[in-house]
């Protein structure tokens, strides 16, 4: 009888009651910041990739359209204007170009004689007709503007305005003295802090210099 009495009055003591309690306090801790940790890194990585695919994207389209371009104007805002052919026609298909090609032979000798070999093709022109031209438009979102949003970087053609980019903090574009180059310049804000109260860095600045091929 007093044996049985023994095993129901048995229990944990107050110490070793606060020791499990510390030991799972440390556990849940170190569980607790490995997320948060984990989570942090997802963020930024998200981050990192949404921004690398903006700066691509960006410099896709404004290295095609400038290559392309028969004018490239800087509008003194932060933005610019540019002119290209018109490639396809008003129901959206492709305008067939028109090809003319110089035929003869590429080097001179110094016998003045024609050489029997003339289907050589040296030179070749493309045309569009009826020659019309398109304007396109880069710049960040602005009241009065199509693209409104100032978070945005658009690119506007044809009476629309696309978001391109997100968080674009400053653009910059110059032409050469020759009107032969272009330099771009994107500056993008940091999107990641580890605190919501902490100042941001610096932002990531993208450059590019494009051949213009058509401007005169």
């Amino acid at each position: 009888m007093k044996r049985g009495t023994r095993h129901a009055l048995a229990g944990y003591t107050l110490i070793e009651m606060l020791m499990a309690t510390g030991v799972t306090g440390l556990v849940l801790g170190g569980l607790t910041a490995g997320s948060v940790a984990l989570q942090r890194s997802l963020a930024a990585t998200v981050d990192y990739s949404i921004a690398q695919n903006d700066q691509a994207r960006i410099s896709d389209y404004l290295a095609v359209d400038m290559r392309r371009a028969l004018d490239v104007a800087p509008d003194g805002t932060g933005g610019v204007t540019m002119t290209l052919p018109s490639f396809y026609n008003a129901d959206g298909t492709v305008k067939s170009p028109t090809v003319v090609s110089t035929t003869g032979w590429p080097s001179k000798k110094k016998k003045k004689r024609k050489h029997r070999n003339t289907n050589i093709i040296t030179a070749q022109t493309v045309s569009y007709d009826p020659a019309t031209t398109v304007t396109v438009k880069y710049y960040q979102g602005k009241a009065g503007a199509l693209g409104t949003d100032p978070t945005q970087f658009y690119r506007e053609s044809g009476g629309k305005a696309r978001a391109i980019a997100t968080d674009v903090a400053d653009f910059k574009i110059t032409i050469s003295d020759d009107e032969t180059t272009a330099k771009t310049s994107i500056t993008f804000a940091p999107r990641f802090r580890l605190l919501k109260n902490a100042a941001s860095g610096a932002g990531t600045t993208y450059t590019q210099t494009t051949l213009l091929r058509n401007d005169e």
